[in-house]
């Protein structure tokens, strides 16, 4: 199970549809950290794993923490079991890739992943959100039950942030009881993860 958690992770730093519109009920909150760091669930229609929400403040401009999450790496977390990535299309605000995880205990998965980011005008809040297009893998692969979300920096004033990081991300194949836990403490480690990334830019 520690090989799924890690494989979220990756996929966390890596959609069209809004992520509000992924799911209607309320959020639940399931862990306060000693920082103030947050995390919430609701159920969605469909899915074995709950959304999950992570919230956190920053003290790094949203310039800075939209670029650490935007950013191709060739070390970390977000190539672990990356057996294969391809840039298929991009420009300044979207970017398409071809993805194969090969992880242990677990067959291969593959996804076209598609990412996308923009500036509210006039608020200076960063987004970006990323989705799996439908594709179908090559043989010996599967694809993804769900992948999705989207990150969000707010501007508090003084060079911070508020980080609020939604997704829902399973690999499928796994019994949800198994799965809750790495999933949750995945989303955890990925918006700190980015977040220690920024202040290296």
């Amino acid at each position: 199970m520690h090989a799924l958690k890690k494989l979220s992770v990756v996929l966390g730093l890596a959609s069209w549809l809004p992520v509000g519109a992924l799911a209607q009920t309320d959020w639940e909150l399931l862990r306060t950290d000693a920082d103030g760091l947050t995390v919430e669930s609701r159920p969605v229609a469909g899915a074995e794993l709950p959304e999950l929400k992570v919230t956190a403040a920053a003290d790094v401009a949203p310039a800075r923490l939209i670029a650490a999450a935007w950013e191709l790496r060739t070390h970390g977390m977000q190539v672990i079991y990356l057996e294969q990535s391809r840039v298929l299309s991009e420009t300044e605000s979207e970017r398409r890739l071809f993805l194969s995880y090969r992880p242990p205990l677990i067959s291969r998965r593959q996804c076209v992943l598609r990412q996308s980011r923009w500036v509210e005008p006039g608020t200076g809040v960063q987004h970006l959100r990323f989705s799996a297009l439908p594709y179908t893998p090559g043989k010996g692969a599967l694809p993804f039950a769900h992948l999705r979300g989207e990150w969000v920096f707010e501007p508090t004033g003084a060079g911070r942030a508020r980080v609020v990081y939604t997704t829902l991300v399973d690999v499928g194949g796994v019994p949800a009881v198994l799965a809750r836990a790495q999933q949750l403490d995945a989303a955890v480690a990925t918006v700190r993860e980015v977040v220690a990334r920024a202040h290296q830019l």
